[in-house]
């Protein structure tokens, strides 16, 4: 439901920046028939260093990657996780409005501490704030 308020708030730019395995994610996103409501799907994959590693956060170069996808400068963008290294990569990228949220239930303590721009405690309130 979160994705779609977004899609309608914010049009298409609606991505996933994740260090997951790019077959979970895709099996993930089918099951749940959500595949088609992403312009961008950054996952383990997608960046590799020239040594043939994989570039994963809190390394910038996979957000920036849904950036350029997206066309449009950082600072126009939201980025939710519920995880530091979230917090910490939305920083470093320059994205506009870095959010964190427990919808997961890890680290309650520790992603508050971090001070991200906006915390939720449950995924349907970052919902609510996206049309707000």
């Amino acid at each position: 439901e979160a994705i779609a308020v977004a899609e309608k708030v914010y049009g298409k730019n609606v991505g996933i920046v994740t260090s997951n395995h790019e077959r979970n994610v895709n099996s993930i996103l089918k099951h749940h028939g959500l595949e088609k409501h992403f312009s961008a799907i950054v996952h383990n994959r997608t960046i590799i260093n020239k040594e043939g590693e994989r570039v994963l956060k809190p390394d910038t170069r996979p957000m920036l990657h849904c950036v350029s996808v997206f066309g449009v400068q950082a600072s126009e963008l939201i980025y939710g996780g519920d995880r530091l290294s979230d917090i910490e990569v939305g920083r470093k990228a320059g994205i506009g409005l870095v959010v964190g949220g427990a919808w997961a239930g890890i680290g309650v303590k520790e992603l508050k501490d971090s001070k991200p721009d906006r915390y939720y405690e449950k995924s349907e309130d970052f919902r609510a704030a996206l049309v707000a």
